[in-house]
């Protein structure tokens, strides 16, 4: 792992996906994780956090003093992980479907 696109393997097998990118937001610069995705059956073993970890060291790397994400209002499970990890709910607002989502952000640099 890298780059901003990342296949996460398990076993042999692709188990997730992530994708990084800076993004404009506010008149800033922020990271922004585009896609974090985990196979369901994989869920809860810790993978997800080693994939977090890889994009939190990569917006550090880049000195992003925040990153952000937009999380769907009904998935819960990813909110609470999202949460867990140290990020905040900015809002609400629609996706590029224009589906309800929480914007949420965590601070690196202060």
């Amino acid at each position: 792992m890298e780059g901003p696109y990342v296949l996460a393997h398990y076993e042999g097998a692709a188990a997730g996906q992530l994708e990084l990118q800076v993004k404009q937001v506010e008149g800033r610069e922020v990271g922004y994780v585009s896609i974090m995705y985990l196979v369901p059956e994989l869920r809860g073993q810790g993978i997800s956090q080693q994939m977090w970890d890889y994009a939190e060291s990569f917006f550090r790397r880049l000195g992003m003093a925040e990153y952000q994400l937009k999380v769907d209002v009904g998935n819960e499970r990813a909110k609470r992980f999202y949460l867990k990890s140290g990020m905040e709910v900015l809002g609400e607002e629609p996706n590029s479907m224009g589906d309800p989502c929480y914007r949420l952000a965590k601070k690196l640099f202060y």
